[in-house]
Formats: C-alpha cells, structure tokens, sequence
C-alpha cells in the first residue's frame, strides 16, 4: 500500500516503541546477527539487536555491498567498542531521554507528531556512513525500518527468529520481506553469505515448508536449523547450568576438565543432548525441548522436535556399515535394527562398536544424536552388565 509522508513516520515511530516493548534483548545477544532482504534495499542488510549489555536498546540495519568483511573487521579488531561508528554504514535506531535526542533524531520525531518532554523516553533514528556525521534518516530508510521492525517481531512470534554469530560462508538466517510494510510477509531462508555480504550459495527452501519423505538432506538441513534454534534458546535457563553441569558431569572439576578441552568439542555436545531434552530445573518442571514445542516452530522441526521426545536414548551396536552413508545398528537394550543415515559416524564407526545414543525418524530415514563416547566392544559388555545391575 502507499504511505503518506506523515502516516509512514507515525507507523515506524510506533513499530519501534513496540519492538522496545517486545524486550527481545532478553533472550538474543548485541553479537548475534541476521539477514534481511528488504525491499527498496540493493544488498542484504545484516541486523543485531541491541541492549543485552543493559544500554542503547533497539536495533541496528548494517548496509552496503561490503557490510559481512567490514563487519568482520570490527568484529575481530581489538580497536574499542564505539569502532563500528566510525567503520561501518548502518541505520540505527535506539530509546533514550527526549533531551538527549540529537537534531537529526528529532527531525524524525517532529515528522512523526511527536513534541516529546525532556524526560520522554523515544526512538532515536540515524544513520551513519564511515567518517561522516550521523545524519537524519531520509524517506527510503525510514521504509526500510519499518520493514525491518515489523518483520523482525512477526517472525519472533512466528518462532522463526535464531540470530547467531555472524560467520563468513557459514549458513545465516535470512528473513525475506515483501509486500505491506504494515504487515509484511515473512518467509525464512538459509543462505550462505560471504565476506562482501553477497550471497555465495543459495539453499532453495522456505523453514515453513516441510520436506519430501524422501529428501535427506532437506531433513538434515531441519535438523541443524532445530538445533541451532535450542542453542539459541539456551539462554533463558542461564541460571541453572552450573548445577546442570555438576549433575551431568559428577563434579565441577570434572566438567571443568572435559569442557576446557578446546580440541574436543564432543563432551559439551553430548551434555546439550542431554540438557535439551532431558533436564529439567524441578521435577515437575518442562524441559528446553517441551517448552519448544509448546511454542511456535516451523512444521518439519516440529515434527522432528516430536520424534526426538518420543525417541528412548538406549545403547546400540554397529552391526554393518556403508561407508560415506549410513549404519545398520541393533538396540541392545529394546531390540530391533535399525538403519541411520550420518555420513561422518559411517566413516569413523566400526563394526561391534557400542554407541549411546538416540534414534530417530526424519521423514522415511532414521537420524543419530550421540550422547556419549564410542565402546569398544568389551566396553559394551561391562555398560551392559553395570545397567543390568543398577
């Protein structure tokens, strides 16, 4: 739809108060980012929301054909943490005392009807080029923010919103906008995005659409993308990982001595198995997974989430391999054979080895989650025999 002049500042002046409302710097950190791709803007815009350090909360549009090296730049600079104005092209938008509004901030208040009191608490907008003044947003820009704001919330609510570290030609959540700034469509893409910002590779699949039975890799990608999503959930249960670690671990120097291993990453991956769907704060309390499913999700992983719920973490033998692929494992403790597809485990897996973990449907295939360290046969043996007499 076509905006008036005054109507377009009213409706990003309140979509901002909103997204200030919405607190979503609660749960997401200022070194998170995600992409999006807003109409009227030439490149990808690479977004981060501000406040988790307890200042300057709102959020903040990087731009431009080089944003993902310069970002990096800052990112990996010792240089002080007001760097980024002075090196980067972003819109930025953050609350503070109406007093404290700088003149290019209450030109936009004025052309959205506002004649705020000193001790108000409004949206600061700016924008800024590397070695220029802030400047005034211009109308465009205003659009963009509007479209950004919006989207943002709508896909939050949608449970569609993971930023993580930004990571040059690693996978990035990429929001795509259109249609009614007031209301725009929201679809959600992986893209893999280089250093210039550019899209590098383009993996063709909207979150929201769940994948053929027979389509592996699209289950794979849903699986990554829903445990990308639990780590980025992780934060709301801050409070109760050092207990959670003590209990996992047996002690705190225990979990201290397998977590500070930088060349093993396994033991920190098994525990978030376990926290993820095992852990919980009270007995009677839900864990990280059951309080993800009781939220909004994306179909496919909400059908995969269901399948890990209802999947029984047991021990398994190897029993064939085929290399590069798949394993045939049996249960040892429930029966029954089963063939997983994990290209990485049917290369470093051997015959009659011993794996705890779980096991899972993904459309017509079966997917592995590890929640311990490989047995050697005799190994399994002696678990076995230790189960049996617990």
């Amino acid at each position: 739809m076509s905006l008036t002049e005054s109507r377009l500042y009213r409706e990003t002046l309140a979509a901002a108060i909103a997204f200030h409302a919405r607190k979503l710097w609660l749960e997401h950190g200022d070194d998170e980012c995600f992409a999006m791709v807003v109409p009227g803007e030439e490149h990808p815009v690479f977004a981060s929301i501000m406040g988790q350090a307890g200042r300057e909360f709102g959020l903040v549009l990087f731009r431009g054909p080089t944003v993902g090296s310069d970002l990096m730049d800052v990112l990996g600079s010792d240089e002080p943490e007001n760097a980024f104005q002075d090196d980067l092209t972003f819109l930025s938008f953050s609350m503070t005392r109406y007093e404290d509004v700088a003149p290019e901030g209450r030109s936009f208040l004025a052309r959205a009807g506002v004649a705020g009191r000193r001790q108000d608490i409004v949206p600061f907008f700016f924008a800024k080029e590397p070695g220029k003044a802030p400047r005034k947003l211009t109308q465009p820009e205003v659009k963009t923010y509007l479209y950004a704001l919006k989207g943002t919330l709508k896909a939050k609510e949608a449970g569609l919103l993971v930023p993580m570290p930004f990571r040059p030609g690693e996978e990035t959540l990429t929001l795509l906008l259109s249609g009614d700034p007031l209301d725009p469509e929201v679809t959600t893409e992986c893209r893999r995005l280089g250093s210039s910002g550019a899209e590098e590779t383009h993996v063709d699949e909207r979150e929201d659409i769940v994948p053929a039975p027979d389509d592996l890799d699209g289950w794979k990608r849903c699986d990554q993308r829903l445990f990308r999503r639990a780590q980025g959930r992780l934060k709301e249960t801050v409070d109760s990982h050092e207990l959670a670690l003590e209990l996992y671990f047996g002690s705190r120097d225990a979990y201290r001595r397998f977590l500070n291993d930088p060349n093993d990453q396994f033991p920190s991956t098994c525990f978030f198995e376990w926290y993820w769907h095992d852990h919980r704060v009270a007995s009677t309390g839900m864990s990280l997974a059951e309080r993800m499913l009781s939220g909004a999700l994306p179909q496919a992983e909400r059908l995969l989430l269901e399948a890990r719920l209802r999947a029984v973490p047991s021990l398994f033998k190897v029993e064939r391999i085929e290399k590069g692929k798949s394993l045939t494992v049996l249960d040892v403790l429930f029966g029954g054979e089963t063939m997983v597809y994990d290209k990485a485990l049917s290369e470093s897996a051997t015959v009659n080895m011993g794996l705890a973990a779980r096991v899972f449907p993904a459309g017509s295939f079966h997917l592995v989650s590890p929640l311990g360290p490989p047995l050697a046969p005799l190994e399994l043996d002696g678990a076995l025999g230790f189960l049996q007499h617990l």
